[in-house]
């Protein structure tokens, strides 16, 4: 699940849409802060 969600997110940046890029990076970070609630750092897995 995680790999694929950071595969995904790897394309993202590849492509090179910011739009997207940022919308990605919102879902990321809710995804990590529902996950990680104590995480200080939501981009680390």
């Amino acid at each position: 699940m995680m790999q694929k969600m950071m595969m995904g997110f790897q394309r993202v940046l590849k492509g090179g849409n910011e739009f997207v890029q940022e919308i990605y990076k919102c879902v990321l970070h809710t995804f990590q802060m529902i996950s990680h609630p104590c995480t200080q750092n939501p981009y680390t897995f």
